[in-house]
């Protein structure tokens, strides 16, 4: 049975500030004093590299999840700017709009992201249809 090998305190500490942090690699490696080489060896033990993924995996996720909170504040905006005079607004709002329901069904394995609810889409619809008519 293979043993499971333990991390050092600093290894989890770098990975945490890789992960979490806001500072490039090479000024963490440097505040916690670890050589590249260090570093390099350190990513070909397999401890290290998984607790690593899991650490970006689940840094994936929480954005993942504040996207998806600001999406509906975000439709809401663009529908607003299809109201707006400029036509040149309009058309782009309605292009991001198109490209936000794009996006939500490319990403919709990773993240079900709130959807443009019927009322928004009547909307935006309405406003479409007003331009062609007008």
């Amino acid at each position: 049975m293979k043993r499971r090998k333990v991390l050092y305190q600093k290894q989890l500490a770098v990975i945490d500030d890789l992960v979490i942090g806001v500072e490039d690699e090479a000024k963490i490696l440097k505040r916690h004093r670890v050589s590249r080489r260090l570093y390099r060896r350190w990513l070909c033990q397999e401890a290290f590299a998984d607790e690593l993924r899991r650490g970006v995996e689940a840094a994936r996720h929480r954005n993942m999840l504040q996207i998806a909170r600001h999406v509906p504040a975000a439709v809401e905006g663009l529908v607003e700017m299809i109201r707006h005079d400029n036509s040149e607004v309009k058309r782009k709002a309605c292009l991001d709009l198109l490209g936000l329901g794009n996006c939500a069904e490319k990403d919709a394995e990773v993240v079900r992201g709130p959807r443009v609810s019927k009322g928004q889409a009547s909307r935006i619809l309405e406003v479409l249809a007003e331009k062609e008519a007008g």
